[in-house]
């Protein structure tokens, strides 16, 4: 268990870091929701930590897992961006499902507006292309 300080969250990058390197889904699926479980200053503040982390998990080549950290953070802070990046995330990772959920999230979102309601609809285009074409 790492501290919560400063020198805790850099615990908590090693810790995350060394299950990835481990190559363990087990190791890196443990390291993830503790690294999510620590304690946060708020909303925005806790979205924006587990959006860092589904970018890390992203980059490491664990897309199901970052998917789900993008969507926590969507949950968490529902704004029409964060659920866009759900989207965006779950079309690349073919998961055409959550990609669908996302982008009604995002228009229903509080803050949706024009713009976001404009890429929702690019990003359902890309889908519909993206369902339909052969694996």
């Amino acid at each position: 268990m790492c501290p919560p300080s400063i020198e805790g969250e850099e615990c908590w990058d090693e810790a995350l870091e060394t299950a990835i390197k481990s190559g363990s889904d087990e190791a890196i699926t443990i390291a993830a929701n503790a690294f999510a479980a620590r304690p946060c200053d708020g909303t925005e503040s806790c979205a924006n930590a587990l959006s860092s982390l589904a970018s890390h998990l992203e980059s490491a080549g664990q897309s199901a897992l970052a998917n789900s950290f993008y969507t926590k953070a969507a949950e968490t802070d529902p704004a029409a961006a964060r659920w866009l990046k759900v989207g965006e995330h779950a079309l690349s990772a073919r998961l055409y499902g959550v990609a669908r959920v996302a982008l009604e999230r995002a228009d229903r979102s509080p803050d949706a507006s024009v713009s976001t309601r404009a890429d929702a609809e690019m990003l359902r285009q890309r889908l519909a292309r993206a369902a339909d074409a052969p694996f």
